[in-house]
């Protein structure tokens, strides 16, 4: 996929804070996500690595493709045994650079995805580039843990006890809430504190859980792109693996950055798998939705 560089920031947001939140963000995410007890880690980590590595590369029967100016996708479409109609398409480029257009096509000659991509790359005549509809997932999506806790906290009167846990303390959460929280602060280019917004491309979360009260953005600011709708819940049940796993991740974006605002996109399905056109789309929703930090705690 080829994505426009992000829009340039306020001036009034410093870059300095805004590596601060990214790079603790990251830390605390590989803090937790490792269980108290190292030595239990292996057989787990080993099985989900294992998961991920046998998935399908890609989606079969798909290519996605972007043409040359001045070409039909129709036209192109009926000489490499293409469906004319695009599973999706998606448009780039904002004014004055050039706007292009990536088609998500079905193949319809019984092809592999690597014939396909091979011809169609070899016409550069007409078209601008072609590849597989790569697949992705969550990075742990083979252990039923993100719902239930595991070994990742403490159990203190039958609760699960966040703020005790070690990696809050290591990574030193609250000296550096002392410098951000998450906000622009007012000034000349923001007259009020402004928080900053953080997509989350992942399995969905939980709307309703209390760690989210007030730190969402607005219903219009959210989207599900497996089911096509505009909730992004998570799906499934505590006993498939990737299940919890958008509400751990936007849990420990809440943690760190309390004033920002979490933007959930559900890009993985409850088998915490997505393609690559999807998150593409979420990501250009991100964007035009305001997004300043988008996390993709994803795997391929």
């Amino acid at each position: 996929m080829r994505f426009n560089s992000l829009p340039n920031l306020p001036r009034a947001f410093s870059l300095k804070r805004l590596t601060a939140l990214l790079s603790l963000l990251l830390i605390v995410g590989l803090l937790t996500a490792a269980p108290a007890s190292m030595q239990s880690r292996s057989t787990q980590t080993q099985s989900a690595i294992a998961v991920v590595l046998n998935n399908e590369p890609y989606v079969p029967g798909q290519v996605v493709v972007q043409l040359n100016p001045g070409y039909d996708m129709s036209t192109v479409a009926s000489m490499y045994g293409l469906d004319p109609v695009p599973l999706g398409q998606l448009t780039l480029g904002v004014p004055p650079d050039p706007v292009v257009i990536e088609y998500l096509l079905r193949i319809t000659d019984n092809s592999t995805v690597e014939a396909k991509v091979a011809a169609l790359s070899a016409d550069t005549v007409r078209v601008a580039f072609a590849e597989p509809n790569h697949n992705g997932g969550a990075p742990e999506a083979a252990r039923p843990t993100w719902s239930v806790g595991d070994s990742f906290a403490n159990i203190m009167a039958g609760r699960k006890a966040a703020n005790t846990q070690w990696a809050r303390t290591k990574i030193r959460v609250d000296e550096a809430q002392q410098v951000t929280r998450g906000a622009v602060a007012a000034g000349v280019l923001s007259p009020e504190p402004r928080p900053i917004v953080v997509a989350v491309l992942d399995t969905g979360i939980d709307l309703n859980h209390p760690a989210f009260a007030g730190r969402l953005v607005a219903p219009s600011d959210m989207y599900d792109f497996v089911g096509n709708d505009p909730d992004p819940s998570e799906e499934g049940s505590a006993e498939i693996g990737p299940y919890g796993h958008g509400t751990h991740v936007a849990g420990l974006i809440a943690m760190v950055a309390p004033d920002a605002k979490i933007m959930p996109l559900r890009v993985l399905g409850a088998d915490g798998k997505g393609d690559f056109f999807r998150l593409a789309e979420a990501i250009k929703f991100a964007l035009a939705h305001g997004a300043n930090v988008i996390n993709l705690s994803l795997s391929t």
